[in-house]
């Protein structure tokens, strides 16, 4: 998310340009509109721009998610949550929540969102399996994340510091982009073309939280279930997994006590563990 200034000053320029493009490339507004569309967006919807620069496609998104709705605003660089802060005092007071956020973690808190997307920011992730499982644990179960990004081009200069050697460039494959979130827990639901350039071609990644998937808070519950000791508790939630070869297989998440198999909550002080066992 940091070291995106040269990335940055090369979008500006596009998009301001394209106010001269000719109606059948996609104007900023529009591509709004359509992100929107996207991720399933409505008044009150809780939504994450992650990378989200200064701000300024943030505030366009909280503007359509009112009444009710929020905005989770997360950079690493203090400058830009200044701007951000900023700019949303002005324009949309009180539904933009700065978040700080680090290379290893969005900062988003647990369970917070509807919707989550990263805008020219994936192929800049140094650690992007840590970033994935943040991603992971701040959807909602059925919450939509889009990964707008460009596959690597010389267009865009050397890659950014720091980033897996995967990428082969600067910008990151779809494959790879897929691999990683699946990997993590996210569903691939679609993959488009995102016309926002003349120069370097866009797409847009639509993935999915399976519905039903656990969530933090379940976990928790889960942990201060006292009744719960020397019983194995299922959580009767049902979603789906890619598994092996691209397949989709059917499973049961169930958390158990610590302990045996055979002697299930008899570990040190009977505790719940956060592990879970996948049944087809």
């Amino acid at each position: 998310m940091s070291g995106r200034t040269q990335t940055r000053r090369i979008a500006a320029v596009l998009l301001a340009a394209m106010v001269l493009l000719p109606a059948g490339c996609r104007r900023p507004e529009s591509e709004i509109d359509h992100l929107a569309q996207v991720l399933a967006l409505k008044p009150g919807s809780s939504v994450a721009d992650v990378g989200a620069g200064s701000g300024e496609v943030s505030i366009a998104i909280a503007r359509l998610v009112q009444p009710g709705g929020k905005v989770f605003s997360t950079e690493i660089a203090p400058e830009m949550l200044r701007k951000i802060r900023a700019a949303a005092e002005k324009a949309t007071p009180g539904s933009i929540v700065p978040v700080v956020a680090t290379p290893h973690d969005t900062g988003l808190p647990s369970d917070c969102c509807d919707a989550i997307f990263l805008r020219e920011v994936y192929h800049h992730l140094t650690d992007p399996s840590a970033i994935d499982r943040s991603l992971y644990s701040a959807m909602h179960p059925g919450g939509r994340l889009a990964i707008i990004d460009f596959e690597p081009t010389p267009v865009a200069g050397p890659p950014p510091a720091g980033v897996p050697s995967n990428r082969g460039g600067h910008g990151v494959p779809k494959r790879i982009v897929e691999e990683e979130l699946t990997r993590n827990g996210f569903q691939l639901v679609e993959t488009m073309y995102w016309p926002i350039s003349r120069v370097i071609k866009h797409f847009c990644m639509v993935f999915v939280k399976p519905q039903g998937a656990v969530t933090q808070s379940d976990l928790r519950w889960l942990e201060n279930r006292k009744d719960a000791v020397g019983t194995t508790v299922p959580l009767k939630k049902e979603g789906k997994s890619r598994g092996a070869r691209g397949s989709d297989r059917r499973f049961v998440v169930r958390p158990f006590l610590s302990g045996s198999p055979s002697r299930p909550g008899k570990g040190p002080g009977g505790r719940l563990s956060r592990r879970a066992c996948y049944s087809n």
